[in-house]
């Protein structure tokens, strides 16, 4: 049975007076979360958790299911920013960037509209749980299960989150080898989604001890509606951290050049275009 540890407040209201003896005292106990500080560590480098985590997906994609195939859909995913537990938001938050990319065969080229579809997007965090009766010679993973008996594992699914997104901004890209616009080479279409994810705060953070362990990572399953494929299914890890903090954190330059200027982002209102205050009346 493994041991609990529980840290409380707890207040005692006594009566100052002693001639009445038939009054009692009020008890009141409240229990405090103690959560250590844990800073964001660098991304993990996947070619060391093999077949763990699947960044890219690629499918076929056909008007129906016996049809000719329209072309090929890649959809692709990177570890997004660390969830905060520190924030003073009601739950911790942050955004996963989603690139798709759609080759059609020659066939098609000049009649596929993929602005036309519409897309269900369903995100779920993966919660693994390690623990071994051995010191841990490394960071554990599925994969290391097989190899050393010591090590138990795990596994929960959160709930799952799903929106649906009915207008997306494509672009075409007509670029050949050489980087210039060309007629002749085959079309590309291109968008980037930024999907916000949240996760409640009552979660303990990412760490790595002698005997245990705790890891989080990020499922996606993403369908097209209009054409017929198989569904993409992309898993990258997530790290949870607390770090009391003011500082927003942004996307790194490398992440803002890769969505490009035709991104979806979910996590920001429209923008309405200030008036401006007329000449005359400064404030």
């Amino acid at each position: 049975m493994q041991p609990k540890i529980v840290y409380a407040m707890r207040a005692i209201l006594r009566p100052e007076t002693s001639e009445d003896t038939s009054q009692t005292e009020l008890i009141q106990t409240k229990e405090v979360r103690i959560m250590p500080f844990s800073a964001p560590g660098p991304p993990l480098h996947l070619e060391d958790f093999p077949g763990e985590f699947n960044e890219v997906s690629r499918r076929s994609l056909r008007q129906a299911l016996w049809t000719r195939s329209l072309g090929t859909m890649k959809v692709s995913m990177k570890e997004p920013s660390p969830l905060n537990l520190g924030t003073m938001a009601p739950r911790a938050s942050t955004t996963c960037y989603i690139k798709l990319s759609l080759k059609p065969l020659d066939a098609f080229a000049r009649t596929i509209r993929p602005e036309s579809w519409s897309l269900t997007v369903k995100s779920c965090l993966h919660v693994k749980t390690f623990y071994s009766t051995q010191p841990l010679q490394a960071t554990p993973s599925l994969p290391l299960l097989r190899e050393c008996p010591d090590i138990r594992h795990h596994s929960t699914f959160m709930e799952p989150e799903s929106r649906r997104i009915d207008m997306l901004s494509w672009r075409l890209n007509r670029l050949s080898k050489y980087g210039t616009i060309s007629k002749n080479s085959q079309p590309s279409w291109t968008t980037t989604i930024a999907l916000p994810i949240s996760a409640p705060k009552s979660l303990l953070p990412t760490f790595l001890s002698t005997l245990a362990a705790r890891t989080y990572a990020l499922t996606i399953k993403l369908r097209l509606l209009g054409v017929h494929h198989d569904p993409f299914e992309l898993e990258v890890p997530l790290q949870m951290v607390y770090e009391v903090s003011t500082r927003t954190p942004q996307p790194s330059d490398e992440l803002m050049e890769e969505r490009g200027s035709n991104c979806w982002n979910l996590t920001e209102p429209p923008s309405i275009p200030d008036p401006g205050v007329p000449e005359g009346l400064g404030v």
